[in-house]
């Protein structure tokens, strides 16, 4: 598997996170000053995850062939994390 089709594998699960991150900082905006406030920290760290994330994929052309199967595991894992934590958080809030 090509680097671009792992891109292309997880991008729609990238964009199922956006979806819910703006999603949520709509309802935040839209709640109590007390609400935005309980929310900031793990809002925060929910967006610097994904932008790590994003980050991340972006460098897959730096990497040396041979490693796409490791690399895509590691990747899946990753989205996988992040959107069980932001539905987690967003089921608990």
């Amino acid at each position: 598997m090509s680097f671009a089709a792992i891109r292309q594998e997880l991008h729609p699960r990238l964009l199922r996170v956006n979806d819910r991150l703006r999603e949520i900082e709509a309802e935040l905006a839209a709640g109590t000053a007390r609400d935005r406030v309980e929310a900031a920290g793990e809002l925060a760290f929910l967006k610097q995850q994904k932008q790590d994330f994003e980050q991340r994929l972006a460098r897959l052309d730096t990497l040396p062939d041979g490693t796409w199967a490791t690399i895509r595991e590691w990747l899946t894992e990753e989205a996988t994390m992040l959107e069980r934590r932001l539905e987690g958080w967003i089921a608990h809030r």
